[in-house]
């Protein structure tokens, strides 16, 4: 086979070894930046004192061209991301092969394409890591080539593509000292890079907020050298870096990834049989092998390094770029071996690839895995969603009550990354909880999202269900119909709430009761005594303890504009000045997390007792405001608090 031909393979190894994740769909930033490219303007390529990170070339720009293009939907974006895949194998066989010669840029290119950390790319907004990675080793050749300028060029534009980049550019500025102990030319490379530097340093947010806190994370901060789990993430990245498998391994859907896997192994067979040793034409090599290797290892060290002292939360693909020096290492300690040797090693760091790909990590990490399942769930939630309204009118807010959290991540994309916007490319549609109606909205419709990620709607003029798929249960149903419930009692439609729930069907006497009890807690806050009166004179006794138990699910999530403690208390047969009760429903609270009821009832046990040390103790830990680093822009929820 011609040699030019040999060079795309491992290219060709990267791409196939990645085909498993072409099923995603939109995922987490995606849903951050496909709204803001679909209305890009020049403002948008400014740094945003709010968003820690400064990436407008793979941001704004990039998506930004995809939707001009129309390629913004999810496959178009993943052959996208292939053909970034496949460029950057290529660049990097092509600095190997200027380094140390044809056979080793081989062998560096398979180990690049076998790293299981990196199919996961694929993902839309992987082309931040992708763009990153290709423009550092444009950057390098463009250096080798003698065309300083194009190679600065392409340097910052990494940089502007992913912040890591930047601690490269110490090895980009004194590459050929590095390389041949030459004097670095100070005026067309040093000198611009140091500018660079500088300036990065003085517009990008994420610095200004690192140095704002004394260089430390803070209580939600992202970025800071104040690492908990540093010696963690040093061993994970390591590991990722040889593809050592993390977690216990998983055997879903691992039919697919053994196929692509054997396919990805022959073509190593076909690159490297008839090349058993070194070429005469490796003989002329640009550097000795020690300086390669040196260079080699700053390129894996340097990036590694920020990452892991800087980044609070690590994921294997973090070991992505890192892994350009790795691979380009390997090249040059397996170049002189013989050919069943190199094809016996590659074919096993592939298949630790997959097993890599394949282990068990937490849901808050980032992974291959967690991914596909997320997506899963976000296509069966996006199905049943238009299985039961095509479209919405323009204007619409849908009010979405998620009964379910965990693995699938579906809470959070409906809330925070809004995204029925990006599912009906509609960006004037709003999600919002029930409990956190807004009103004044013309169109407005009340959904909840069963456990099984069916999606049930409740027709908000004759309060009947019907669902996507199964019938859901009642259970269901009475939950989110009571928080909307208590959103129209936030909102100021106090009487339309009481109707709710009080002509809600009801299982039992009991239950009827504490609905009764609720309503009239909305009509006390409402300044609606009467009413609330004739309510209480038929709803039967309540144990305290039930109460108790009724009232810390009612005043766990008060809605905004809610003031509902008082007339809760009163309406479920609780003294007001009962400080007993105050104290079990702030430990409650507390020890459940719900924050902002806590501090409320810390401070109510502290107006009864005054110096009390354990609610003192309890708002002094809640009270404490947090710094929280937002990694994208924030969607627009029309001023919502955060889920």
């Amino acid at each position: 086979m011609p040699r030019q031909l040999k060079l795309v393979l491992p290219a060709l190894a990267a791409v196939i070894l990645a085909l498993p994740c072409f099923s995603y769909t939109y995922l987490y930033d995606d849903y951050d930046f496909l709204p803001r490219a679909r209305s890009f303007h020049l403002a948008s390529l400014a740094p945003d004192p709010q968003v820690i990170f400064y990436r407008p070339l793979s941001r704004e720009v990039w998506f930004g061209l995809a939707s001009l293009a129309h390629l913004d939907s999810p496959f178009a974006l993943h052959i996208l991301n292939a053909m970034w895949l496949a460029l950057g194998v290529f660049l990097l066989i092509k600095l190997a092969d200027r380094l140390l010669g044809f056979r080793a840029a081989l062998i560096a290119g398979f180990c690049f394409a076998g790293l299981g950390a990196l199919p996961i790319l694929i993902w839309a907004s992987g082309v931040q890591d992708l763009m990153a990675i290709d423009l550092v080793l444009a950057a390098f050749l463009l250096r080798l080539a003698g065309r300083p300028l194009l190679a600065f060029l392409a340097m910052a534009g990494a940089i502007l593509s992913k912040e890591t980049a930047i601690a490269i550019l110490p090895l980009f500025a004194s590459l050929e000292w590095v390389l041949e102990r030459k004097a670095v030319r100070f005026s067309s490379i040093v000198l611009p890079s140091l500018g660079l530097l500088v300036v990065w340093i003085a517009v990008h947010p994420g610095v200004h907020a690192l140095f704002g806190r004394g260089l430390a994370s803070g209580s939600g901060g992202y970025l800071g050298f104040d690492q908990p789990d540093r010696a963690r993430a040093i061993g994970n990245t390591l590991l990722a870096l040889v593809n050592i498998p993390v977690g216990r391994i998983s055997r879903e859907n691992l039919g697919i990834r053994l196929i692509a896997l054997v396919l990805a192994c022959a073509l190593i067979f076909v690159a490297l049989r008839g090349d058993g040793g070194r070429n005469p034409s490796d003989l002329s090599v640009r550097a000795p092998q020690g300086r390669v290797l040196a260079f080699a290892g700053m390129l894996a060290l340097l990036p590694m390094a920020l990452t892991v002292c800087l980044v609070r939360h690590w994921a294997p693909y973090y070991a992505d770029l890192p892994a350009l020096g790795t691979s380009i290492a390997a090249g040059a300690l397996l170049r002189d071996q013989p050919f069943r040797r190199v094809a016996g090693f590659l074919a096993a760091f592939f298949t630790l690839g997959i097993l890599a790909r394949q282990a068990l990590l937490d849901p808050s990490i980032t992974t291959e895995l967690n991914l596909e399942r997320t997506s899963w769930a976000l296509e069966r939630v996006e199905e049943g969603f238009k299985r039961l309204h095509p479209s919405f009118p323009a204007g619409s807010v849908v009010y979405v009550s998620a009964q379910i959290r965990g693995v699938e991540g579906v809470y959070t994309h409906m809330y925070r990354f809004q995204a029925p916007r990006v599912w009906y490319r509609d960006g004037s549609l709003l999600t919002a909880k029930p409990r956190e109606r807004r009103p004044a909205r013309r169109y407005e419709y009340l959904f909840w999202i069963v456990p099984n990620l069916d999606v049930a709607e409740i027709d908000l003029a004759t309060l009947r269900a019907r669902s996507s798929g199964a019938r859901p249960t009642y259970a269901q149903y009475q939950k989110t119909l009571r928080g909307y419930a208590f959103g129209l009692a936030a909102s100021g439609e106090t009487m339309r709430a009481a109707r709710i729930l009080l002509r809600m069907p009801e299982p039992n006497g009991e239950m009827w009761g504490v609905d009764a009890r609720l309503a009239s807690a909305f009509l006390l806050a409402a300044g609606k005594p009467e009413f609330a009166r004739d309510v209480l004179g038929h709803v039967p006794a309540l144990e305290r303890n039930d109460a108790l138990g009724a009232l810390a699910g009612a005043l766990a999530e008060s809605p905004p504009g809610l003031d509902l403690d008082d007339s809760a208390l009163v309406a479920f047969g609780i003294d007001a000045d009962d400080s007993g009760a105050a104290r079990i429903l702030m430990r409650w609270f507390s020890e459940h997390r719900y924050e902002e009821a806590a501090i409320r009832f810390a401070q109510r046990v502290l107006r009864l007792v005054p110096g009390d040390m354990e609610a003192g103790s309890i708002l002094s830990d809640l009270a404490r405001q947090r710094d929280v680093d937002h990694p994208t822009p924030q969607s627009d929820v029309d001023s919502l608090p955060p889920a």
